[in-house]
């Protein structure tokens, strides 16, 4: 398949204006917005367009255009706010093609689309852009190089953990504190059965490589009977910070805030719900280095509590 993207021009203003006003005025909204609203919309749009052609993209198969789309500044990235394909060219292939092209020149991204627009939808979600906001009728996708690229790497590993033997295990048993061996990276890829333990360690492997700020933290919830503990990754990109979770199913995704505190009171009070009248200030975290791989589940938890125990109000 191929295809040319070039700069739009002014003689493109006419299409890129019908374009938008399909992609701004849906079907549903066409038939309940008023002639003067629609008036003003399009009035609007042809303003917009004006002042901004030359910041389109046109994409052309030969000579015949394919479709168009638009990148903006968005928060610390840029906002996908305009990608449409013309109708005969839908459903053969060449959405996928130009949108895999804008992914690998932007390792952080974000789109939007109404809830109506299957078509975007189902395209975004193929190349792994997650819902990020939703508004009305009105969803923000986000995508993120890291996030992907690490999914598809852990995508096969199940729950449960290797012990000093190799045996996999795929439930936390009475031996656990004593057996548990913690995997390297290699080790991990190699068995595809790990706890959020094992999983940081290749996630930590992963970011380091790639020269990634990042951090790891330790949750423990101290009990008589039994003591919950759960281990998670935590990196940035501009100015914002990302909690990667894989492990913890409920929660499996990328969460976005602007501060680091903010981000540690959201993932305690979630893991403080895993407990039966479980209290917030009961819950510990600790920010840990690298530990020792090959260790037991006793000597990782001293490593873990034994670095700097974080304050959380």
């Amino acid at each position: 398949m191929k295809f040319k993207i070039v700069d739009a021009t002014e003689k493109d203003i006419e299409i890129l204006n019908t374009i938008k006003s399909l992609t701004m005025i849906t079907d549903s909204m066409d038939k309940q917005l008023s002639f003067e609203d629609k008036e003003k919309i399009k009035k609007n749009i042809n303003k917009n367009i004006r002042e901004n052609f030359e910041s389109y993209k046109m994409i052309y198969d030969n000579t015949k255009l394919v479709g168009v789309y638009l990148l903006i500044p968005y928060l610390n990235s840029f906002m996908l706010d305009e990608f449409y394909i013309m109708t005969d060219y839908q459903h053969k292939g060449y959405g996928k093609e130009i949108l895999k092209s804008i992914v690998e020149n932007n390792s952080h991204l974000y789109a939007w689309s109404y809830k109506e627009n299957e078509y975007l939808i189902k395209l975004l979600k193929e190349f792994n852009f997650n819902e990020y906001k939703i508004k009305d009728n009105l969803i923000i996708f986000m995508y993120d190089e890291i996030y992907t690229k690490l999914n598809q790497e852990l995508r096969d590993v199940k729950f449960g953990y290797v012990d000093k033997k190799g045996n996999k295990h795929l439930e936390i048993d009475k031996e656990f504190k004593d057996i548990y061996y913690l995997q390297s990276p290699e080790e991990l890829k190699d068995s595809k059965v790990g706890l959020s333990f094992d999983l940081v360690e290749f996630e930590r492997n992963f970011v380091y490589k790639r020269n990634i700020k990042h951090q790891t933290y330790f949750m423990l919830y101290p009990s008589n009977d039994t003591s919950l503990s759960h281990s998670f990754l935590v990196y940035k990109v501009g100015d914002k910070y990302y909690w990667y979770e894989y492990s913890w199913l409920k929660f499996r995704g990328l969460h976005e805030y602007k501060r680091l505190e903010e981000l540690y009171i959201d993932v305690l009070k979630k893991f403080t719900k895993l407990v039966k009248d479980g209290k917030y200030s009961k819950v510990k975290l600790y920010e840990y280095n690298k530990p020792k791989h090959g260790i037991n589940y006793t000597k990782f938890l001293s490593n873990s509590i034994n670095t700097r125990s974080t304050k959380v109000k």
